[in-house]
């Protein structure tokens, strides 16, 4: 089975199945998310062009956005296994 963390969630409020996820699936999770980061930076470094608004503020938000994302995802589940929710 694939990662469900990396699948589209179209479940109520944009949420993965949670119960699909076990621990060993965040690692590779966060490793393609900060790679992709890190793609995105050194884009936006190697940039020769004029600064933007586009290019200096809107483009590292949207870097952030993936591994903003799994760990919500991960966070929750800590929260939910430590407090037996």
């Amino acid at each position: 089975m694939s990662n469900p963390i990396f699948a589209p969630w179209e479940r109520l409020f944009n949420l993965p199945c949670f119960a699909e996820i076990g621990e060993g699936r965040f690692e590779p999770a966060f490793e393609a998310a900060l790679a992709d980061a890190r793609a995105d930076i050194a884009r936006i470094v190697d940039n020769s062009e004029a600064p933007t608004c586009a290019g200096a503020v809107e483009a590292p938000i949207r870097s952030r956005r993936p591994i903003e994302k799994r760990l919500t995802i991960w966070l929750n589940i800590r929260m939910e296994r430590r407090t037996g929710g």
